[in-house]
């Protein structure tokens, strides 16, 4: 149960925005302007109780966790939802300024706005008790509210800009003055409609924060029912009818989709276990991601998690994932895990060669890293502006020559037989599992044929951006490096593939300079800057013999 003295401030608040609505509503109904006054005299109280609620709020945030009773979560909820009803207020404040100028009440009563009128106290009814009991069903309702209001809202306006259009063609007529003031009222019904639909998003938001707080992780009302329309098409979900599923936050990618665990507990004693994976983004980015899973199951099964289900709406979509065990290498180099990382890795390149050879076609691939590099160049100055003017150290040459250069060198090196590739092999998109000493990948939406290359030297930046600069950290980053590339080295033997090491310089200069677009520590992306630009200062001034006997520079290789 909540602290009581921050229950009863929401309450208290709650309390005094009813009345303030209730005040709007009544004035409305009757005609009588004098109680608009009244509504807008309970602003001041409003304020008190706002305040009153966010220092209980910040005085529990300050309790030693010993001597805490509510999660911080479930104090920032009560923080937010006091902030909502504040700017929930100031919504009908501004609908009752604007009915203030009106020249005639009458107009509201119609059937539209009354009703949204009604649908917002109903709404403001139900945050209490929805909140308290952890009803989910009445939060649910709450955001539903949005839909019937917003169709209201819709049809209003509607209504109104047919009589504004209507009001238009008269206003030249001999009694223009009559005319312009009808021209204003109908302008000024359409503004406070406009404030109506804005509360019930504000409502809606509410809602979601009562949601997001019972699911254990922040939830738009869409997401909510999208989760809830693709668990529905589980089996083992609809089974379970007594279990109560939690969302836990597991990464946001960089492409904005955001993926949670799904989790049941049967009973309250019962500690709840991730079952599913829930996905949710941009409909392009999931599709590819659909694609990509199961082009890997007909490819080389196994490797991919099963999709349990998928759904589209609009511009966004969501998918449901098996649950993988295991952790991401990530993971592994964060909590220096280094026998477990070196499992995974000796694991990793044994199922490379594998999934290499099975996938292997006659066509190169290239990866055009350089082209790559020149479209994000922009995007690297953005965040910093300062290495658009850097030269390497080596020489005096602008990056933009040097990627010319080594463009031309790229176009010339002869390609091996493309192979299937993850597309996007990051340190937190393989995952080891070290009791099944099992890999397997996830986030698949860029796997493609492409030179191996490609995803190996991904691999390799990916650890060494990390921002962790414990020694034995980096030292893991070392290791994952130095390793990586001896293991492309002896694939490279293995197939006869002679320009290995030129095209991984390459492919490192590309995702050392690129990847400084995800790092705001100006030192850790400078010395990855200086890396990628010294690594093509370095291979555009080789010869063809020196070409040949070319390797990366273990200072290239180094956490």
């Amino acid at each position: 149960m909540p602290e009581s003295g921050l229950q009863n401030a929401l309450k208290f608040l709650n309390l005094e925005v009813s009345k303030q609505l209730l005040l709007l509503e009544q004035a409305i109904r009757s005609g009588e302007k004098p109680i608009l006054k009244a509504s807008l005299q309970t602003l001041d109280y409003i304020n008190n109780h706002t305040i009153s609620l966010q220092q209980r709020c910040l005085a529990l945030f300050q309790q030693e966790n010993d001597q805490q009773k509510l999660s911080p979560e479930e104090i920032q909820t009560y923080q937010k939802i006091g902030f909502h009803l504040q700017t929930f207020s100031l919504k009908l404040a501004q609908i009752t300024r604007e009915i203030q100028a009106l020249s005639k009440i009458k107009p509201l009563q119609k059937k539209g706005i009354a009703e949204t009128l009604n649908l917002l106290k109903i709404g403001l009814n139900l945050i209490l008790p929805a909140l308290e009991m952890q009803d989910r069903k009445m939060a649910t309702n709450i955001c539903r509210l949005r839909l019937r209001i917003a169709y209201l809202s819709k049809q209003t306006q509607k209504k109104l800009t047919k009589k504004l259009h209507k009001q238009a063609k008269k206003s030249h007529t001999t009694d223009a003055k009559k005319q312009s003031l009808k021209l204003i009222n109908t302008l000024r019904l359409m503004l406070i409609v406009d404030h109506l639909d804005e509360a019930s998003t504000v409502l809606l938001r509410i809602g979601e924060e009562i949601l997001s707080l019972q699911l254990g992780q922040p939830l738009q009302f869409e997401q909510i029912q999208t989760l809830a329309e693709l668990l529905d098409q589980l089996d083992e979900f609809n089974e379970a009818q007594s279990a109560t599923p939690t969302v836990t936050p597991i990464s946001e990618t960089k492409s904005g989709c955001t993926i949670s665990g799904v989790m049941l507990s049967e009973t309250p004693s019962e500690p709840p276990q991730i079952q599913v994976i829930f996905k949710e983004g941009s409909r392009q980015k999931l599709e590819e991601e659909k694609a990509g899973v199961e082009a890997w199951h007909k490819k080389f099964p196994g490797i991919a998690p099963q999709l349990l289900s998928y759904h589209e709406k609009g511009s966004k979509a969501a998918l449901l994932f098996e649950y993988l065990t295991g952790e991401t290498f990530e993971y592994y180099i964060q909590h220096r895990k280094g026998r477990q990382l070196n499992q995974g890795l000796q694991t990793l390149f044994s199922l490379l060669t594998e999934i290499w050879q099975e996938t292997q076609i006659d066509e190169p691939r290239p990866m055009f890293a350089m082209r790559q590099l020149r479209r994000r160049l922009n995007a690297i100055f953005h965040v910093h502006p300062a290495f658009k003017n850097w030269q390497s150290s080596g020489s005096q040459t602008p990056i933009e020559t040097l990627i010319k250069r080594a463009e031309k060198l790229e176009i010339r090196i002869k390609q091996p037989p493309a192979v299937y590739i993850h597309g996007d092999f990051n340190v937190d998109n393989i995952l080891y599992d070290p009791i099944e000493n099992k890999v397997s990948f996830i986030d698949l939406h860029r796997s493609r044929y492409a030179d191996y290359v490609q995803d190996l030297s991904k691999l390799m930046v990916s650890a060494y951006r990390i921002m962790n600069f414990h020694p034995k950290v980096r030292q893991l980053i070392g290791e994952l490096m130095q390793q990586t590339y001896q293991f492309g080295t002896e694939y490279a033997k293995q197939t006869d593939d002679h320009t290995y090491a030129i095209r991984m310089a390459l492919g490192l200069a590309r995702n050392y300079l690129t990847s400084t677009r995800f790092v705001l520590d100006e030192t850790h992306a400078t010395e990855m800057f200086q890396r990628g630009l010294s690594l093509l200062d370095q291979i555009v001034h080789l010869d063809k013999h020196q070409r040949k006997q070319y390797q990366i520079p273990p200072q290239f290789l180094e956490g």
